[in-house]
């Protein structure tokens, strides 16, 4: 299965790169004509998604373990920086450069189908 890369700026939609054979921390930079610079990491629905991906430092995956850490509605960069004892814009460039926000949500989508069904009155 192959994976195409497209540029997301609004109407420009230009196709940058073409993944053959996508495996979990693919991580590709791309840039476009238009001037967007993006990276996109391949992100699978395995536990394997959420270790520490080629190249990751020891600080920023801590990092972002200590942001998944936290609910998905009050996970915030700012709050790892201040936990983690750095400056937000290193949290920020960490964040981006590792996508945190797919692996999270990655993370969400296993943990939500690992976590036992709840039903009223059980």
């Amino acid at each position: 299965m192959a994976v195409d890369v497209r540029c997301p700026v609004p109407g420009c939609n230009k196709l940058l790169h073409r993944i053959e054979r996508p495996a979990n921390g693919h991580l590709v930079e791309c840039k476009c004509r238009c001037g967007a610079v993006f990276h996109v990491l391949v992100v699978t629905q395995s536990p394997a998604a959420f270790d520490r991906l080629p190249g990751e430092s020891d600080k920023a995956y801590a990092a972002f373990r200590a942001y998944l850490r936290h609910e998905p509605a009050v996970r915030s960069q700012q709050i790892v920086a201040l936990e983690c004892s750095k400056h937000v814009s290193q949290v920020n460039r960490w964040a981006n450069r590792w996508a945190w926000r797919a692996r999270a949500a990655a993370w969400d989508s296993y943990q939500t189908r690992r976590a036992p069904a709840y039903t009223e009155g059980a």
